[in-house]
């Protein structure tokens, strides 16, 4: 690594988030239950009292909440009168609804008393900033409401959709930084470019049940981009009938411009796939985007919005899926680097909180060799050739580039293959003899073949090992 990464998503909202102070909440249709409202203290309470008989996904599309809009003329004790107006859940001729995409969530998540008053009390006091700003009166707040029964909203500068696409991505912010702070050693960088470039430009032919993950959620650090992405929240999940969830968010990176604003109101992109279980990965992905576009948010897009939206998911979808394939590769490149941990002062949380480098525990991914077969293999930087010319015995009398590509293996020795981590070992099977094998993967990066002028070629990946024919056994005898 050639510089320690700016502070992460994660660290840089809990940063901010304590800077503020003790943010006092209440229950929802329980005023006298208060708690500590701030992100990090809502981190535990999820936590605590998370029904973990209900992680399995919510039957329910969406969840709807009545926010309470008040008048200029009632906005005294407004975080009171937040608080008692009743149940999210319950319609209010003085509210505002606002519906919640809850598709793929774990139900627990969903109806966590925590998650509901925190949403509840932020859509609230999103609409307060709005009364005050547009002085409204009662009056204005029956026209309102009257429109939205016809499905119309004010002509204003504040879009319902805004709305809604506000607490939507604080939603599922709030469940990828959960997921996040419940483990350690997931916090990935990924700032080769060379390796970001092969990973992105892999199709990996492989079924869906080779991709693993070391961790639940991880969070995958970028370098500089054209969505000025920060980074990527990637959840791994099982889900029912051996499927799987893959969930991606990805947080915007800060600039000097949002020094004063709370991180959680950066721009974001997420959504989740349902990975089918045993199908091609590939088609996996594409139709777990397809049914992801079509479920979005509910918010009106303009075209070229759309465009950068399917972008995003297709490049990252399938640079998460790679990724993950990398990171539990048997001959992964990854260094894990102890970060000191310092006191960062209140005024510098929240005015330099940018500028800050992580504190994190973080695993560097890549490295500066970017040629070589299996083990590494040097090309003669005269003439193109290899070094280390191994294998069939076979000569190309033309240079040909190999993509980077994963590819599957055997192993039969006991003790290798207790060399091997669970997450990888795809598949297992036994022998004519009755002895175990167990199939893993590793990645091979570009390397030339052959000899004298370069040839551009189409170049078959391997199926990693799911077709027997395709398989490339590794002999280890006793």
């Amino acid at each position: 690594m050639k510089n320690v990464p700016r502070m992460m998503d994660y660290e840089r909202v809990i940063a901010f988030d304590s800077a503020l102070g003790v943010d006092k909440m209440c229950l929802v249709n329980k005023p006298d239950e208060e708690f500590n409202g701030s992100i990090s203290n809502l981190m535990h309470l999820i936590e605590s009292s998370f029904d973990w008989s209900k992680s399995h996904p919510s039957d329910v599309n969406q969840m709807r909440y009545d926010i309470p809009i008040h008048a200029i003329s009632e906005m005294k004790n407004i975080s009171k009168q937040i608080s008692t107006t009743g149940t999210a859940l319950v319609e209010s001729r003085m509210s505002i609804p606002a519906y919640i995409n809850t598709i793929n969530l774990p139900q627990g998540y969903c109806e966590n008393k925590y998650v509901q008053a925190w949403i509840y009390q932020m859509g609230g006091r999103f609409l307060h900033e709005w009364t005050k700003q547009e002085n409204l009166t009662a009056q204005d707040i029956v026209n309102i409401n009257r429109g939205l029964d016809k499905g119309v909203w004010p002509n204003c500068d504040f879009k319902y959709g805004d709305f809604m696409n506000h607490l939507n991505k604080e939603f599922i912010h709030i469940f990828h930084l959960w997921k996040f702070n419940r483990e350690e050693q997931n916090f990935f960088v990924l700032e080769d470019q060379n390796l970001i470039d092969a990973l992105a430009n892999t199709e990996y032919d492989c079924r869906t049940h080779w991709l693993r993950s070391p961790n639940d959620s991880i969070y995958i650090m970028l370098p500089k981009n054209d969505h000025n992405l920060e980074g990527m929240y990637v959840n791994l999940e099982n889900a029912i009938e051996g499927n799987k969830y893959l969930r991606i968010y990805m947080p915007r990176r800060s600039d000097k411009k949002d020094r004063k604003m709370h991180p959680m109101g950066y721009g974001s992109f997420y959504w989740s796939n349902n990975i089918k279980k045993d199908i091609n990965l590939q088609a996996s992905i594409r139709a777990g985007i397809a049914e992801s576009v079509a479920v979005e948010d509910g918010v009106e897009r303009n075209k070229e919005e759309m465009l950068e939206i399917k972008d995003v998911m297709t490049y990252y979808s399938n640079l998460a899926a790679q990724a993950m394939l990398y990171i539990t590769s048997e001959n992964r490149e990854a260094v894990l680097n102890r970060v000191p941990k310092k006191t960062v002062s209140v005024n510098r949380k929240k005015k330099f909180i940018s500028r800050e480098k992580t504190q994190s525990d973080y695993w560097a991914l890549g490295g500066n060799d970017t040629l070589y077969i299996g083990k590494p293999k040097r090309v003669n930087p005269k003439d193109g050739t290899l070094i280390v010319n191994k294998g069939t015995g076979k000569k190309l009398d033309h240079l040909t580039l190999v993509p980077a590509h994963f590819h599957g293996y055997w192993r039969k020795r006991p003790s290798k293959i207790a060399e091997l981590k669970e997450y990888q070992i795809i598949e297992e099977k036994y022998d004519d003899m009755g002895k175990r094998m167990v199939l893993y993967k590793k990645w091979l990066k570009p390397y030339y073949k052959g000899r004298g002028e370069l040839v551009v070629k189409e170049y078959k990946l391997t199926t990693g090992g799911y077709e027997k024919e395709y398989i490339e056994e590794e002999v280890d005898s006793e």
